[in-house]
């Protein structure tokens, strides 16, 4: 997992060249705090799938994927993996804690987290794609295009990561941590 300073200045708003030394520092700063903060969990699994009425099924996972960007997304893929990332809890906390003391601090672990949380997603998806040995389309998420963000409860049981990742749901259908994505990417049967 890498914690990119350009990322982390784009997620928290700050534009051009960064001349405020003492700025600067801080973010040095937060992104090493923020290293260590990241408990950094992760987990996929392959499903062949199978068109069904009414959208695309992840045989074995009996889970039916909805929606038209789905299906689009998925058209020349024989097999989809689900995948879960997520940044922990350590963060959710320091983030609350600075919000009450130094909201400016508290941006930025939130922008070093993004950060974060992107590259290893970008790992992960990078692990499917050497697993299932040919090409993959990119990460595609609950809540993208007419796919359901309901799909996440169904994407947390099938991966188990509520055991092995520490993600739960909440009534209202939002994950924690906060910094916790979860995504389909297909499997191309060509390179």
């Amino acid at each position: 997992m890498i914690i990119d300073k350009s990322e982390v200045m784009r997620y928290a708003g700050i534009r051009g060249k960064l001349d405020d030394e003492t700025l600067s520092a801080n973010i040095d700063r937060l992104i090493e705090k923020t290293y260590k903060l990241f408990s950094g969990k992760s987990g996929y699994k392959i499903f062949v799938t199978e068109n069904a009425e009414g959208g695309i099924l992840l045989a074995g996972a009996d889970i039916l994927l909805t929606g038209d960007a789905i299906k689009r997304h998925l058209k020349s893929c024989g097999r989809a993996a689900l995948m879960y990332a997520t940044a922990g809890y350590g963060i959710d906390r320091e983030i609350l804690r600075l919000q009450q003391t130094a909201l400016g601090d508290a941006l930025i672990i939130d922008a070093c987290a993004v950060s974060g949380l992107e590259s290893l997603c970008d790992t992960v998806t990078e692990e499917i794609g050497q697993k299932a040995g040919c090409g993959i389309t990119m990460r595609f998420s609950p809540g993208y295009g007419d796919l359901p963000i309901t799909l996440n409860r169904d994407i947390i049981t099938a991966l188990d990561a509520g055991r092995r990742g520490g993600v739960v749901l909440n009534s209202g259908g939002m994950m924690s941590p906060s910094k916790t994505v979860t995504a389909i990417v297909g499997i191309k049967e060509e390179r």
